[in-house]
């Protein structure tokens, strides 16, 4: 369900799989990790960005935190929030793929979840470090 709602979402606004990506609890979702989210984090290209700010959707910005600097998104729907990939060259070796959709994957949603380091991350970080402990890849400065 998950995947088909963001697939016709991308489809019927002619934007292409590949310049997006999933973040957040989408990446839980996709890992198996958690049954459900209540709302799909995507990460998009620039060309992207661009065109919903010219359709005329409005950027939220988020304050920067301590650990976390601000953080811009728009509302595509009620349960679609878009940010702006920061830089594509971060991306390289972070994303997996499945069903036609790229996402973060574990050690990257792990470093991600660690920066915000919120109250309702904490059972995702956990989780994440033992499927990352699971795997043998859960490098030393994320343990």
């Amino acid at each position: 369900e998950y995947i088909t709602h963001l697939t016709e979402w991308l489809s019927n606004n002619g934007y292409d799989t590949n310049q997006c990506h999933v973040s957040h609890g989408g990446t839980m979702l996709l890992l198996g990790l958690r049954t459900e989210t209540s709302d799909i984090d995507l990460t998009v290209s620039q060309p992207i960005w661009d065109d919903l700010i010219a359709k005329g959707y409005p950027v939220k910005i988020i304050p920067a935190t301590e650990t976390y600097p601000e953080v811009r998104i728009i509302e595509a729907t009620e349960n679609i929030d878009v940010h702006l990939v920061d830089s594509e060259l971060d991306l390289l070796g972070k994303l997996a793929f499945v069903d036609g959709i790229w996402y973060r994957d574990a050690q990257a949603t792990l470093e991600d979840k660690l920066k915000l380091n919120r109250e309702k991350d904490q059972a995702d970080i956990a989780a994440l470090r033992q499927v990352l402990t699971n795997q043998g890849t859960l490098p030393y400065w994320l343990a």
